[in-house]
């Protein structure tokens, strides 16, 4: 757990409230048999309070929580989303990149597959132009047609 001067401000807060609910004696104010007169009026009650000073601590002490604890709100929020766009910008581009990586890939994959096609077409005009006579007296020429190879097996 981190401990920064707001937390130690609030746990400073929460002891001087169970103090005074524990010193009010609260439950004495309201009772069964009384339950809608006071033990106690509220022009005493009020001098109790202001006199105590767990009392003035509390009372002075809240707003400053509240404060610090709406700074650090407003630190986290803009930390959150000074993460989430630089986070979001990224995936941007890293996507732009991928996406041009894939076309650029496509682009070679596509000319080169036409680049063979263009070969293996002209090679089927060569072997088909040549008569097969030709063919059979000249025996590289027939192992290549065959094997398309011209190494010696």
């Amino acid at each position: 757990m981190i401990k920064s001067p707001v937390n130690e401000l609030i746990d400073e807060y929460l002891e001087k409230s169970k103090s005074i609910l524990r010193r009010s004696l609260i439950s004495e104010y309201k009772t069964e048999n009384h339950i809608y007169h006071d033990k106690i009026d509220s022009t005493r009650f009020r001098k109790i309070c202001l006199g105590d000073p767990d009392f003035l601590f509390q009372y002075k002490v809240i707003t400053h929580c509240i404060n610090g604890l709406d700074k650090f709100y407003n630190v986290l929020f803009e930390s959150l989303f000074k993460t989430v766009r630089e986070t979001t910008y990224n995936m941007i581009f890293l996507s732009i990149g991928g996406s041009l990586l894939v076309i650029i890939s496509f682009l070679i994959c596509y000319r080169s597959i036409i680049s063979d096609h263009k070969i293996l077409y002209e090679m089927v005009d060569i072997i088909f132009i040549i008569p097969k006579s030709t063919i059979n007296m000249v025996p590289q020429l027939k192992r290549f047609i065959e094997t398309a190879s011209f190494e010696d097996e």
